[in-house]
Formats: C-alpha cells, structure tokens, sequence
C-alpha cells in the first residue's frame, strides 16, 4: 500500500515536473512570436505531452494576452476613443471627482483610474489587461464547464479556439467593452452555478456595476424551472412569467427614474427608456437577419441536444436559460427595440463555446471516432481564425496589420 502511495507522489511530481519545464522555453518563444507559440502549446495539449491543468492555464494566459494585444494595435474611433478620453481624464482628476464624473456604474472607473496610475497612463496597457482579463475569465469557465460534461482535449482546446478567434465579440470587447467585461463575469457566474451549485454573490456586484444590463441575466439565474427539462408546466409558467416581467417593466423603469437620485442608475434607466429613439440612429437594424442566423443556429444545436436523454442534468439549465434569452430578443425584434437586440446579441455569442461542441458530443462522450471529430474541428477551428483575421483587415475600425499581428514579438505593440 506504502508502496502504491509513493509511486502515485512520483508520478504527480513527474507530471508537474514535466510542466514547469516546459514553461520558460513557452515563455521565450511568446517573447518572439506569440501565435507559432500558442500553436506549440495547442499540440502539447492535443497529444497529451504535458498532463497537468497549468499548461491549459498557460494556454489561456497567452491567448488571452495575444487578443489584448491586437485590441491595442486598435486606432481609437467611435467607443474606443471615449473611452481613451476618459481613461487619460484620470490624470487630470482626483480619484473620486473621476468616479463621480461619469455618473455611469463605477467599477469599470475605479478599474481604469487604477490602471491609469499604476502604468504611467499607457492606454496600450489599458486595452491589454481590460481585454485579456475578460477572455482570460472566459476560457477558465469554459475550460471548467467542458471539464465537467466531457473531459476531452480535443473538446476543450475546439470551445476555446472558437470563441477566443470569433471576431464579432472580439469586435464588441473593443466597442462595448463594459458591458462584454460584465458578460466574461457573468460567464464565470454561470458556470460556477451550474456545476458547483454555487452563488459568487459578490461577481453580481461587481458585474452591475461595470454594466447595469448584465442584471437581466443574474436575474434570470434564479428562474427556479430553468433547472430542468422543460415539460408543458413549466412552458406555461416561463412563458406567463415573461410576458408579466415584460409589460411592467416600462412602468418600473419610470417609477424607478422618478424615485431614484443615484446617477449611474438614472443612466442604465434612461437609455432603456429611451431605446426606441435609438433604432433609427446609428444601428439600422440591417443586421437583423444575420443576427438571427445566428442565434436560431445556435437553437438548432440546442434542439438537436434536448433530444438527446442521456445528458447530465446540469446542463439544461444552460440550453433553457438561452430559449428564455431568444424569446426576449425576439421580443425585442417584435417591438422594434432594435438597438436592444443589439445590445442583447453580445449575450448570445457567449453561448457559442459552450453549445457548438455538442455537434460531435453525444452521451457523454464523442458522437463519432477521435480521427473524423479531429478532422471536422480542424476545419471549423482554421474557418474561425481565417474569418477571424480577415475581419480585422477588412473591418471599419482599424487595426494593426494582418502580417505584423502574426509576425512581431509583444515587445514591438509598444514601440
């Protein structure tokens, strides 16, 4: 038994050995070309070189800080340069006259005033740790979820890739940054729900107070018949809810604007009073049919799971909270509130790492042999990271250069 015992401590030891090897030569090779580098850590991970959850760490970090990096390469237009003015206003206020100044949620200022002075104001600092902070909190909840339902590494390493290289919510991270920081938290919240059964009471503070629309979804966590499949009651008893929660919501929101003295508040309530005004101005609604590609995409995958019985229970808490979701954008749709479904689909595409997979995933385990999953997840992996990069390059805002973004060190997004 003594025996056992030790041969299980040397195969730990070998096995954190083995990681902590491999990490100066990974760091050094990010120091001159992060994307070949992140490449080298995905096939340690695929063939099972290095069998330990900090190399998965590594590989987010990296990532994640490669994603900050290309939002720095970001020319400041639009969102993105409000939000350089009022970084750099950080050093012309005190901390709390620059808290107040805004009078939106506060924990995205305090956040950027603490940046501004511990990196001598440098916005390419700001964009890399307020970008790579997100998705860093994203790809640890992915990673836990996909840990949990179907620990595969060929699973875990598609989620990520997918979602870390789909260019419209890296898009949104560079223009609606409160509010995707507070979904990659939202993210983590979830997660933590589902598989630990877990409250982060404190993650729904801090996310409201980076952006107030984050609320709806906290508050829909707590729909008791989310927990399980849904059978015709329960149908009956979200769909009443909903329709409830949706006619006395304008009502709340003017009660709320007419009692209330708290500015950032008041701001959250305002723009939401005033949404209709907004569908005619900048967002056209154009895009409504491509939205919907690809959340009634996404639906379909759903659908095609929910018929499937052998799934662990905790996940059709996921697969019901996103129905609910659909059901409010299409209401927003229906109402012409198009500026919300805009707002609302930054929300959706964080499904995608999680619902996606479930195309090669079937009771637990992969719906069809290693070598044909491997071959349809690489082509859907190099679609994502082509689309990806071919965005940038042809997008309205500008970025750094496709050759340069896959060619420089780090050290030259400083330079």
């Amino acid at each position: 038994m003594q025996i056992h015992s030790e041969n299980n401590i040397l195969e730990q030891k070998i096995i954190k050995n083995s990681a902590d090897g491999w990490l100066i030569p990974i760091l050094l090779f990010y120091l001159i070309n992060p994307p070949l580098c992140i490449i080298g850590v995905i096939f340690l991970i695929i063939k099972n070189s290095v069998n330990d959850e900090k190399i998965y760490h590594i590989f987010y970090l990296l990532l994640a800080l490669y994603l900050g990096l290309i939002m720095s390469t970001k020319l400041p237009i639009s969102d993105w340069e409000t939000y350089q003015e009022q970084f750099e206003l950080a050093g012309k206020l005190s901390f709390l006259k620059y808290i107040v100044f805004f009078e939106k949620e506060p924990v995205f200022y305090i956040i950027s005033y603490g940046i501004y002075k511990i990196f001598d104001g440098s916005f390419t600092m700001f964009s890399i740790i307020i970008i790579s902070s997100g998705y860093f909190l994203a790809f640890i909840s992915i990673h836990k979820f996909w840990r949990f339902f179907l620990n595969k590494n060929i699973i875990i390493v598609f989620s990520i890739l997918i979602f870390a290289f789909f260019n419209n919510y890296f898009s949104y991270s560079g223009h609606l940054t409160r509010q995707v920081l507070s979904c990659d938290i939202f993210i983590f919240f979830i997660v933590h729900k589902i598989l630990y059964k877990k409250n982060l009471w404190f993650l729904i503070i801090i996310a409201v107070l980076i952006h107030s629309s984050s609320f709806v979804l906290f508050l829909a966590c707590f729909i008791p018949q989310l927990r399980q499949k849904i059978n015709f009651k329960n149908l009956l008893i979200l769909g009443v809810s909903l329709l409830v929660f949706l006619s006395i919501s304008g009502f709340l929101v003017k009660y709320l604007l007419g009692v209330s003295d708290i500015g950032w508040l008041n701001y959250g309530l305002q723009t939401v009073e005033n949404m209709e005004g907004f569908s005619d101005t900048w967002y056209t609604g154009k895009s409504t049919t491509v939205s919907r590609l690809y959340y009634f995409a996404i639906m379909a995958i759903i659908l095609f799971s929910y018929l499937n019985k052998h799934h662990k229970k905790e996940i059709y808490f996921l697969f019901n909270f996103y129905i609910v979701l659909i059901c409010l954008i299409e209401y927003f749709v229906f109402s012409n509130l198009l500026f919300l479904q805009l707002r609302f689909m930054v929300f959706i595409y964080v499904f995608i790492p999680f619902v996606v997979p479930f195309l090669f995933v079937k009771n637990g385990q992969l719906r069809y042999k290693t070598s044909t999953t491997s071959f349809f997840i690489t082509i859907l992996v190099l679609g994502s990271i082509f689309r990806f990069y071919i965005g940038l390059s042809t997008s309205e805002f500008k970025y750094g250069s496709v050759i340069d973004l896959l060619t420089f060190s780090p050290v030259m997004y400083f330079l």
